[in-house]
């Protein structure tokens, strides 16, 4: 019996990385929601005819984009002309809160980390900020998919030098209930992750995100991509500012420790390494409670970020929302700080890291809570 196992097809050295909060990597846009707004309703397809392969790659290769991490590539697509573009979380989990897209042309813009879905779903938002209209891709209209329909994906597999790479088969087989997912047997490989599985409309009736191989092998046909159903969802909770500051997807990678942290000015010194990019560390506050958190090195660009947590029946500690976070406390500091007023009772993480990727060294935090006073 041959080996097979799952791949998530997205940069290959993240194929299986991840925690359960991750290295929190999120900067919300606050003109999204007004951006939002103004999508219109047209982007799901009214039935519109057949087209031929060429015709199909002509006019969605355009809206389909190459996302750069510092460390590996990933695919993904712009849905409005606003440049909100959508992708799967684990290619972006990891990665700086900015991220690097490449267009079809060729051409490079910096992309904000919007946000990730909710409840395990493997799907990000990223926002892009360019003077002109993007162009876009049309979404199909939900469960509009049948078992034997021709379908084509475009993405960046394995490399950069094969950007918008385009392949064509059929699906093979629709789950609604297990897993929920379209599979279909289009030649997809590791960065293909976030890229648009189309119809033979030219419609995206699914986001890429994984595959099946056997080893010594590269594809065994066995594709899976998120239904459209599930992007028009996690679209609506980015309209509604429902979305997690982490990726929320479960991962293979060993659990994050967490480190309790006192709100009495005690100082923490600690540090950032390849195995530990960021620390996280939780402590349980009041509402309306005051609460200053400073991170301090020499070495690194410090970075902070708020979260306020739950713990689950479980035991696990899962993210609900992000509280606040900052990377510069004044103009051409290094060192970060978080004031802020807890707004409920309950847990609450911080992450301390770097807003670059391969920026390592040590640190020292202190947290305190209302009129308790310390300096390093």
């Amino acid at each position: 019996m041959q080996d097979i196992k799952i791949f998530k097809l997205g940069a290959l050295v993240l194929l299986t990385t991840g925690t359960l909060l991750g290295d929190y990597r999120v900067e919300k846009s606050k003109f999204l929601p007004s951006m939002l707004e103004n999508v219109s309703q047209s982007v799901l397809a009214q039935n519109s005819p057949s087209k031929d392969a060429s015709q199909i790659f002509e006019e969605v290769n355009p809206a389909v984009v190459t996302i750069k991490t510092g460390s590996a590539i990933g695919s993904g697509f712009i849905y409005s002309e606003d440049g909100l573009i959508f992708t799967n979380a684990h290619v972006v989990e990891d990665a700086p809160k900015v991220v690097t897209v490449v267009f079809a042309d060729g051409s490079q813009a910096s992309a904000d980390v919007v946000g990730f879905a909710k409840g395990g779903l493997d799907l990000a938002a990223l926002q892009v900020y360019q003077s002109k209209k993007l162009p876009t891709v049309t979404l199909a209209q939900p469960n509009s998919v049948r078992v034997g329909e021709p379908v084509f994906a475009i993405g960046t597999p394995l490399d950069s030098q094969f950007q918008n790479s385009f392949t064509q088969g059929n699906v093979t087989k629709i789950d609604r209930d297990k897993f929920d997912h379209i599979q279909h047997d289009a030649a997809i490989f590791g960065g293909n992750s976030g890229g648009p599985l189309l119809n033979d409309r030219g419609e995206v009736i699914g986001v890429n995100s994984e595959g099946i191989v056997q080893t010594g092998k590269l594809n065994t046909g066995m594709n899976f991509a998120i239904p459209v159903d599930k992007l028009i969802s996690f679209i609506t909770a980015v309209k509604q500012d429902n979305i997690s500051p982490v990726s929320t997807r479960p991962t293979g990678k060993s659990e994050t420790n967490f480190r309790e942290i006192t709100l009495n000015g005690q100082t923490i010194s600690d540090s950032l390494s390849e195995e530990n990019r960021a620390s996280y560390y939780i402590f349980e506050g009041r509402a309306g409670q005051q609460v200053t958190i400073d991170m301090v090195s020499e070495e690194i660009n410090s970075a902070l970020v708020l979260v306020k947590a739950q713990i689950s029946p479980k035991g696990e500690i899962e993210p609900e929302y992000k509280v606040d976070e900052n990377d510069d406390f004044n103009p051409g500091s290094l060192n970060a700080r978080i004031e802020t007023t807890l707004k409920e009772d309950g847990f609450y993480v911080i992450i301390a890291q770097s807003p670059y990727n391969g920026e390592y060294g040590t640190y020292n935090l202190q947290a305190l809570s209302n009129d308790t006073s310390s300096e390093f």
